[in-house]
C-alpha cells in the first residue's frame, strides 16, 4: 500500500548568505484525506448536475479514491530548481 507523503521539506539557498530550511509535518493532515474520501462523489455529483454531464457511476463513487491515489503518488517527488544565485529545493518524503 502507498502512504500519502509524510513530510514536506523545503531548502532555500542563496549565494553568501544562509540558507532557510523549512520542514513541514504533513502527516497531521491525513485525517482531511478521510473528509477527501467522502466528500469528492457527492461533490462530483452535484457538479455532473449543474454542468449537464453524464458520468459513469464507478467515476462518480471512486472519485475521492482517485484523487487520495494521486496525491498518495506524490511521495518521493523532488524538485531542484536554481540559478546563478539561488537554490530551492523541495522534497515529498
Amino acid at each position: 500500500m502507498i502512504w500519502p507523503p509524510a513530510v514536506l521539506s523545503v531548502r532555500i539557498a542563496g549565494k553568501g548568505r544562509r540558507g532557510l530550511w523549512l520542514w513541514l509535518p504533513l502527516f497531521l493532515l491525513w485525517p482531511l484525506l478521510i473528509l477527501v474520501i467522502v466528500l469528492a462523489p457527492p461533490a462530483v455529483w452535484v457538479c455532473c448536475l449543474v454542468k449537464g454531464w453524464r458520468l459513469p457511476v464507478g467515476t462518480i463513487m471512486f472519485s475521492g479514491a482517485r484523487i487520495v491515489a494521486v496525491l498518495c503518488h506524490t511521495r518521493g517527488l523532488l524538485v531542484d530548481v536554481g540559478d546563478g544565485e539561488e537554490r530551492v529545493h523541495v522534497a515529498l518524503k
